[in-house]
């Protein structure tokens, strides 16, 4: 508790460096302590680390099986994505598609990567649609809220889109759609 309030006084002074090094006292010190891990995962992520290895482990390490902490779960399964472990993203992904919350929060899509993704317009339904995404040929629900009101009336199969991948508990999905 006390090394997280340090490390927020140090983040709050801008001195990222002395927060880092902090929580890796900290997690040295108590390497059992899920907070620990999570705080330093978030300041990982958020300095946009580029050890993948290092973010999945403290993740991992930020919560249990069965406990409530879904906001590690979610990042942990966003990283193993990131990283290309598609099968197991997508074990992750199907655990926490049965967790019992509200289904604003669960179809929430939040923590979109900055890389600007591109695919084709693939199916259209009365409140959503599927993308193909051209790198990885999957296929990406993307919610009508994903896209500005004028590309909804202009959908049709076939449209080439380009888009930012962002994830709710269901896991990867659309937003920021607009045409290529």
């Amino acid at each position: 508790f006390i090394a997280l309030r340090l490390v927020r006084t140090y983040q709050q002074k801008g001195d990222q460096t002395a927060a880092m090094k902090t929580l890796r006292n900290a997690i040295d010190a108590n390497p059992n302590d899920k907070g620990l891990h999570f705080a330093y995962s978030n300041m990982l992520l958020e300095s946009k680390s580029s050890d993948s290895g290092e973010i999945l482990y403290h993740l991992k390490r930020s919560f249990r099986q069965g406990d409530a902490n879904y906001t590690a779960q979610l990042l942990y399964a966003r990283e193993h994505y990131i990283s290309g472990d598609f099968a197991e993203s997508k074990r992750l992904f199907a655990e926490l598609r049965n967790v019992r919350l509200s289904p604003e929060w669960r179809d929430r899509m939040q923590y979109p990567m900055e890389k600007v993704s591109q695919g084709i317009v693939t199916n259209i339904e009365a409140t959503y649609f599927f993308v193909r995404v051209d790198v990885t040929n999957e296929s990406l629900y993307v919610h009508k809220t994903g896209c500005d009101e004028s590309l909804w009336n202009e959908l049709q199969r076939g449209l080439r889109v380009k888009f930012n991948i962002a994830f709710s508990m269901r896991g990867p999905g659309g937003v920021n759609v607009s045409k290529a």
